[in-house]
């Protein structure tokens, strides 16, 4: 009865650790949707601050480039807070 007990302690922990990455995933997916979905909205906005160079050379940059240097900054903002 105790390593049956024991048992599924250790597989509702595994569960659990399942569902905190998902979750963790979901909202991954979620803010980059939120990110993308805004972004075409930004971009007037950010033309008037910044040089048409680096607006061109940004446009040429590839989105998964673009999403990592998101997840990055984020990750360091997280790390300095």
């Amino acid at each position: 009865m105790e390593a049956e007990n024991h048992s599924l302690h250790a597989e509702l922990q595994e569960i659990v650790e399942e569902t905190d990455e998902l979750s963790e995933f979901l909202f991954e997916i979620r803010s980059r949707h939120h990110a993308a979905s805004r972004f075409p909205m930004l971009i007037p906005a950010l033309l008037n601050y910044i040089p048409l160079q680096v607006y061109e050379q940004w446009m040429k940059t590839p989105l998964d480039d673009i999403e990592a240097w998101v997840v990055q900054t984020k990750d360091s903002l997280k790390s300095e807070s």
